[in-house]
């Protein structure tokens, strides 16, 4: 009988390791993708936005943006990556300030950006993505959403942070 029990529990043991290495794999293929859209984008302005609401979790922008650009990062990154949601629209003054109202409201206004949102917002090497080299900057910031508007040139840049890791000693606390 006992070695018939041991036969079981190796089998059992086996088992389960199989489906752990079963499980780990189709995660690995299955597991989503960074999905981002450029100036350079195939895509019309529709399609984006269409693509962009399916994918996005936290983030929007208005419906009649144009020169829509995105990138959208899954949450599965190791403790310590920041990863989010980051979209760059064109719109006019009064759909920016709507926008803005409506996403974080104006009291979220901000004179100078936190350290943290400042280094969040400079995150990217994307050529469409500088809402630190504005020239006149408005910033509005409220915990993990920043905003960066270049009214100039009607541009907005938003990004939402699903990470509060401490990154180079940026907390996202203010700590």
């Amino acid at each position: 009988m006992r070695l018939m029990d041991a036969k079981k529990t190796n089998l059992t043991v086996a088992a389960v390791i199989g489906l752990i290495l079963v499980g780990a794999t189709l995660s690995w293929f299955l597991a989503p993708e960074i999905i981002e859209a450029g100036l350079d984008s195939s895509f019309s302005d529709e399609e984006k936005h269409a693509l962009f609401s399916r994918h996005a979790h936290e983030t929007s922008y208005p419906k009649t943006a144009t020169e829509v650009c995105f990138r959208l990062e899954p949450g599965f990154y190791e403790k310590g990556d920041v990863y989010g949601e980051y979209v760059r629209f064109k719109a006019s003054a009064e759909v920016i300030n709507t926008f803005v109202e409506s996403t974080l409201g104006l009291g979220s206004k901000r004179a100078v950006p936190t350290d943290y949102a400042s280094w969040h917002q400079g995150v990217g090497d994307y050529e469409w993505w500088r809402p630190m080299s504005v020239t006149d900057p408005v910033y509005y910031e409220d915990g993990r959403k920043f905003i960066t508007v270049d009214s100039a040139n009607g541009i907005v840049y938003y990004s939402y942070v699903r990470s509060y890791s401490d990154v180079k000693g940026i907390s996202a606390y203010g700590e």
